[in-house]
């Protein structure tokens, strides 16, 4: 997951921003999401233990998939960052398809890795800018 944040941050640095805030996840399922970009040109494949994480440049997208043994399975969660009001923002959109409780660590969890990975970005951006 560590790469996670490493590719958002990298993206906000360096990467056009986008003209509006992101739209959730299109997909009718979590099967159909990632048969859809686990095919779609210019994306990079991780397999992390319990995670199986596309990244998508071209949209400054991190979608990390449930891997089966993976207590959440099946769920993703789209991570993108865009620049509203000069600043940078990281947001997700989660399809979870177990119980609530689950569901409701899994976007505790990313909540907390979308904020480390702000941090980061604004600790380089003030780097920069000094």
């Amino acid at each position: 997951m560590r790469h996670a944040i490493s590719f958002l941050t990298a993206l906000i640095s360096v990467g056009p921003a986008l003209a509006d805030e992101p739209d959730g996840i299109s997909f009718s399922s979590v099967d159909e999401a990632w048969v859809e970009l686990s095919v779609k040109p210019g994306v990079t494949i991780e397999y992390a233990g319990i995670w199986r994480v596309i990244y998508d440049k071209s949209e400054l997208s991190v979608w990390t998939f449930t891997a089966p043994d993976n207590p959440a399975h099946p769920s993703v969660v789209r991570r993108v960052a865009f620049e509203k009001g000069g600043a940078w923002h990281i947001t997700s959109f989660i399809m979870c398809g177990v119980d609530k409780d689950t569901c409701d660590r899994l976007r505790d969890d990313f909540a907390k890795l979308n904020e480390q990975a702000a941090e980061y970005g604004r600790r380089r951006a003030q780097e920069k800018a000094n």
